[in-house]
């Protein structure tokens, strides 16, 4: 399915089944693109297929008719491989044929598609106003484009900024803070944040002035007599007039084994409740993330990433969340800045030591000859060249520097080479 027919389907039709992402492509770098998945055959080609329909991406390491997804039964699809010239990956490893399920990333040549349930709140998500205050909240989490990013859009765009309290769940604290600040900002309040566990925390909350926001972190790990000493002092601020806003925040772990007594807690003063998906469940923000936190930084030109770099960055779990991402970002742009080229041996130790499998073949092997030949064909065009090699452009000259060719020597060469004929 071409995007223009998949842009033309029914917003119903969308709401059902699966959207693919190809978060990078020697196409388009590193801007995502969607195909929503409504077609029981759908191949993964350069060109569309027999029937007009087909995941495109330009990039010339993809094999004409080899890749293709099958839907086996409603709601599965299946990947399969009938002798690709660069063998496909799902996760790091190489494949004949497998099963796919949401957040699973696919290679097929230089190119990574990450699979995702598609669903209403990805539909709205795209309607919501570029200078929505909700944008800011996403790309301060480095969520964009993934179903759990536009679930989370959703459930916060329909919470009432009138409401004096709100409950939020997040993998790390990092996250709770920053939602809390951004519900702070909008309600035009202060902020003070207080861990649970502090034995007079009753006391200190009952002290901060009336009119500034509450931010009650870890709420689980609180002992039993502190949350009933809280609970009168926090509805108070709630009910009061205007009321004193409050944030409670708890751990997405901690909240499936957390004691009646937190969840009493919730219930009778949370009048929202919000959960922050984990970034590990989110592979098809990754990438967009990243390229976030590096353009939040300036000085920062076009950002290319190598595939292989972009494969680790998607195929690992971020444990550390956000923070552990914007850590990442800072590594990346140090090595940008210094005009190093990225590669994979220079990713934090977590993200080098991620299995992902290599094949012998590889990309074509680049030679001056080859290169004149393709240049005489493009007209001299050197990203045609560089996206018949399964590279951007400009990630295409620190290649040609690896294998001892200099971009400028090898222009000067194909035009000595135009003057002889």
């Amino acid at each position: 399915m071409s995007t223009r027919k998949t842009e033309k389907r029914e917003s119903f039709e969308r709401n059902l089944g699966w959207v693919a992402t190809v978060v990078c492509s020697p196409e388009r770098g590193l801007t995502p693109r969607h195909y929503w998945l409504t077609d029981d055959e759908i191949p993964i080609d350069r060109a569309p297929g027999p029937d007009g329909d087909a995941i495109l991406i330009e990039d010339q390491a993809i094999s004409r008719g080899r890749v293709r997804l099958q839907r086996t039964v409603p709601g599965v699809y299946r990947i399969t491989d009938s002798g690709a010239r660069n063998p496909t990956r799902v996760n790091g490893r190489t494949i004949d044929t497998s099963l796919l399920d949401a957040n699973y990333v696919i290679r097929v040549g230089n190119s990574l598609i990450v699979l995702d349930r598609s669903d209403a709140a990805r539909s709205f998500r795209r309607r919501i106003p570029s200078d929505s205050p909700i944008l800011s909240l996403l790309d301060s989490l480095a969520m964009h484009h993934s179903t759990e990013a536009g679930m989370f859009a959703a459930a916060v765009a329909f919470v009432d900024l009138d409401l004096p309290s709100v409950a939020v769940t997040c993998e790390h604290a990092l996250e709770t803070r920053i939602v809390a600040e951004w519900f702070a900002e909008r309600w035009e309040t202060p902020l003070v944040a207080f861990d649970a566990a502090v034995a007079d925390l009753a006391t200190q909350v009952a002290e901060v002035p009336e009119g500034t926001a509450v931010l009650i972190e870890r709420v689980e790990g609180a002992p039993p007599p502190v949350l009933a000493s809280i609970a009168d002092v926090l509805r108070s601020r709630i009910t009061t007039s205007p009321p004193s806003p409050v944030v409670f925040s708890t751990t997405i772990r901690e909240r499936r084994m957390r004691p009646a007594l937190v969840e009493r807690l919730f219930s009778f003063n949370a009048m929202a409740t919000l959960r922050v998906p984990p970034l590990g469940d989110r592979r098809s923000d990754v990438i967009e993330g990243i390229v976030s936190q590096l353009r939040r930084a300036g000085n920062i030109g076009r950002i290319d990433l190598p595939v292989p770099v972009c494969e680790r960055l998607v195929c690992y779990d971020w444990p550390g969340g956000v923070a552990e991402l914007r850590r990442e970002a800072s590594r990346l742009r140090a090595i940008i800045r210094s005009g190093e080229p990225v590669d994979e041996s220079l990713l934090s130790g977590e993200l080098r030591a991620i299995v992902v499998e290599t094949d012998d073949s590889g990309p074509p092997e680049l030679a001056l000859e080859p290169i004149l030949r393709l240049m005489d064909e493009s007209g001299g065009k050197m990203s045609v060249v560089a996206r018949r090699f399964g590279y951007s452009r400009s990630y295409f000259y620190h290649v040609l520097w690896e294998h001892g060719l200099d971009p400028n020597e090898v222009r000067a060469a194909w035009k000595d080479r135009n003057r002889q004929r």
